[in-house]
């Protein structure tokens, strides 16, 4: 199976706002749990301290909260600035006239058994089924997810019905069975 495509500069809006809203946050448990535990180690250190010196314990509280509260920016920073940047580069290319930049770009893309082989201007790929992370889509386009390693959309305009759309899905993720 293949279908031949256009990036369009919509497209490309659509895989940065999609890109944003799947990026993974500082919520995950392992992240809350050591939290947690430091703020429990933080306040058992106070008691202590507080009863041992004798001394205020909202001092010592107030102290160990703006110190977890630094950390607390601190790791999240790189999180934000890289949202803050797809959500800049989604304005941005709103407002770009469409000659300027990457879009349009004609891209082929044909299921083969080593995986998914993917054809433009720029030069060709095979993306083999054990790169393959995830194959998610929204009403209008398809997203095929290479974890760290990127996102392919496919606009569903190209294909000719609704069951095309679905049988590309459905042999991509038949294959991909076991693997993710």
């Amino acid at each position: 199976m293949q279908i031949l495509i256009e990036i369009t500069k919509n497209d490309e809006i659509e895989l940065n706002k999609y890109s944003l809203k799947k990026e993974k946050s500082f919520g995950s448990r392992p992240f809350l749990i050591i939290v947690s535990l430091l703020i429990v180690l933080g306040i058992i250190f106070i008691i202590k301290f507080s009863i041992e010196n004798k001394t205020d314990p909202l001092m010592l509280l107030s102290i160990i909260f703006a110190l977890l509260l630094f950390l607390g920016f601190y790791i999240s920073l790189p999180f934000l600035l890289s949202k803050v940047a797809v959500f800049i580069n989604i304005i941005v290319m709103k407002i770009m006239p469409q000659k300027i930049g990457s879009a349009p770009d004609k891209r082929l893309y044909k299921i083969t058994d080593g995986g998914l082989y993917g054809e433009s201007q720029y030069g060709a790929a095979l993306f083999t089924w054990d790169k393959i992370k995830l194959i998610d889509e929204n009403k209008t386009h398809i997203f095929i997810s290479f974890g760290k390693h990127g996102i392919q959309i496919i606009p569903k305009r190209y294909f000719a019905s609704e069951k095309e759309s679905e049988n590309f899905t459905s042999e991509i993720k038949s294959r991909l069975r076991g693997k993710i």
